[in-house]
């Protein structure tokens, strides 16, 4: 399945207030790779994700979870599983990206 078509799944489903699945971690890796500007493996099993939208919205939003650095981390279970909570978190991060990308061509 594409990357895309995975996204565009998820998505549906966390609109339809259903519960996202586990996915491998291999999946969320080409998740973040195709959406995301950089992230890294830190010790103990979880990613972090940093992107300039989500520290855009960090600083108009200062309850925002992302932070100033715009960081979003996700532990992988066993090194092997991401939890359905952190999906469900990722996709988030991904729609408030796109909500920036619309407010910043918007604002141009």
């Amino acid at each position: 399945m594409s990357v895309k078509k995975l996204i565009g799944q998820l998505k549906e489903k966390k609109k339809r207030n259903e519960k996202l699945q586990e996915l491998r971690a291999e999946e969320v890796e080409n998740i973040i790779e195709f959406f995301f500007e950089k992230y890294e493996h830190k010790r103990g099993s979880h990613i972090i994700v940093q992107d300039s939208r989500l520290e855009r919205y960090g600083e108009i939003n200062q309850l925002s979870e992302y932070g100033r650095l715009g960081q979003l981390t996700i532990p992988v279970k066993s090194g092997q599983k991401v939890k359905s909570v952190y999906v469900r978190k990722l996709i988030e991060a991904i729609e408030i990206c796109e909500f920036m990308e619309g407010k910043s061509e918007e604002e141009d």
